[in-house]
Formats: C-alpha cells, sequence, structure tokens
C-alpha cells in the first residue's frame, strides 16, 4: 500500500490495529516520492525547456527527494517527509516542497531556457542577483542555498 498522505497512514493503522510492524510506517513515512506531473505540466516543459535540460530537471527533482527522504529518515524518523513537485512559469519553474497536508513553500526556481538555478526571492520571483547552479550540476545540491537538506 502506498502511503502519500497522514490519512493514508490513518487507514493503514486503522486496517490492522493490532499487526502494526512499526519499521515498515517508518519506511512508509520516509519514502516519499515526487509529486506526479500531469500533462498540462508536461506540455508547458517541453514548449519551455530543451529535451536534455527536461531530463536534467527531472534528475535534479529526484536528487532532491532523496536528499529529503535521507533527511527525515535520519532525524525525524516517525514523521513524512517533504514532497518535491513543481508549478511551471512563463520564464520559470517553480520547485516546490509540500510537508504536511498544506503547507507548501518554494526552494528554488529554475530558468526554463538554461536550467539555472537561482534562489527564492519569495513565492513569485527568484533572485536574480547570481545564479545558484545548473540542473546539470547535480554534485553541488544542497550548497550554496540551492536545494534544501
Amino acid at each position: 500500500m502506498k502511503v502519500n498522505t497522514m490519512h493514508d497512514l490513518q487507514d493503514l493503522f486503522e486496517a490492522e490495529p493490532q499487526e502494526t510492524d512499526y519499521r515498515k510506517v517508518r519506511h512508509i513515512l520516509n519514502t516519499r516520492t515526487t509529486a506526479p506531473t500531469t500533462a498540462k505540466q508536461e506540455k508547458q516543459l517541453a514548449r519551455m525547456m530543451p529535451e536534455k535540460i527536461r531530463r536534467d530537471f527531472y534528475a535534479y527533482l529526484e536528487a532532491l527527494q532523496a536528499r529529503s527522504n535521507a533527511y527525515f529518515s535520519k532525524g525525524f524518523p516517525n514523521i513524512a517527509g517533504d514532497q518535491i513537485g513543481f508549478e511551471v512559469g512563463r520564464k520559470f519553474v517553480k520547485v516546490t516542497r509540500v510537508y504536511g497536508e498544506t503547507q507548501k513553500s518554494v526552494v528554488v526556481f529554475v530558468e526554463g531556457a538554461t536550467g539555472t538555478v537561482w534562489k527564492a526571492a519569495g513565492w513569485s520571483q527568484p533572485t536574480l542577483n547570481f545564479p545558484r547552479g545548473n540542473v546539470q550540476e547535480q554534485s553541488k545540491i544542497g550548497q550554496d542555498g540551492w536545494g534544501h537538506y
């Protein structure tokens, strides 16, 4: 059973109240996957990003999700980790993280044409003082303010 929300986890507890293996629950909580993409998001990304940058962008999202899962499984084994997702704008892709059921924050902005990563100035715009990296540089995730954990 795939558990993505706390309601799913409660259903798991209610279904098997006597036989719950808490090691299994901790594993479920700390193996979140990135938010599923919609067909609309795919079309928008295809128009905005070249194919190579788009592949690197998806790899970047997976790497951010893996870092989040590792962070939460090590430090907070009983808490569901963040879920990394994105929203496509005209020029930038907003990379977001959802924690809990409703709380959402911006991780970084990715420039569509080049894959350049910019730190978020707020919910709707990046800081354009200097780039924090590129999605093609997977080894720099977590450094210089681009990508948490």
